[in-house]
């Protein structure tokens, strides 16, 4: 068995121990279908989130990821946490959209990061009934970023209040690449 990825675990070649179904799984869809460019991953546990990650991490012909789900309630912070350090070494995704209330403040922070460190992706739909104000910012601070690339973003956030809003809105008029926008409450 590999050791657990840490931070910088993806770069080394390690990665988080997976069940050899969900590996092997993954490995083979990739590998039968290299014309495939998005993937609709609706996953049951964290194994099979770690499997899609860990498959994309190398992949040059995936470049939309749809309904990412998994889990009971859905995809977590840890699975952003992963995702995050895909969309440094894949330059290839372009699109996500991802759905889960198990994603908490710390899960937006997570992915924002993802967001500054990928050169690819411009457009983000993402649905929580959880991530409140506090996470929001972290989506407002990574907008008012020149690496931000993100054209198009639609959220739905249920916890979000109209002091969020406000800072979403302020860090929107900075962003000169935002496009298309929709905030749903």
């Amino acid at each position: 068995m590999e050791p657990a990825a840490d931070a910088e675990g993806l770069e080394r070649g390690r990665v988080a121990p997976i069940s050899s179904r969900a590996e092997r799984t993954m490995d083979a869809l990739l590998a039968d279908h290299p014309e495939f460019t998005a993937l609709k991953f609706i996953g049951r546990t964290s194994e099979e989130v770690t499997a899609v990650t860990n498959a994309l991490r190398d992949n040059s012909s995936i470049t939309a990821l749809y309904e990412m789900q998994g889990g009971e309630h859905g995809v977590t912070d840890e699975g952003l946490r992963q995702l995050s350090k895909v969309l440094r070494l894949n330059s290839t995704i372009t699109k996500l959209h991802i759905a889960s209330d198990a994603i908490s403040n710390e899960g937006l922070k997570w992915l924002s990061e993802g967001l500054l460190r990928s050169q690819s992706v411009i457009r983000l739909s993402l649905w929580s009934g959880s991530i409140e104000d506090q996470g929001l910012h972290h989506l407002a601070t990574a907008l008012t970023k020149e690496e931000c690339m993100l054209q198009e973003l639609f959220l739905s956030l249920g916890r979000v209040t109209e002091e969020g809003a406000g800072k979403l809105q302020e860090a929107i008029q900075v962003n000169a690449r935002l496009e298309k926008f929709q905030l749903e409450m």
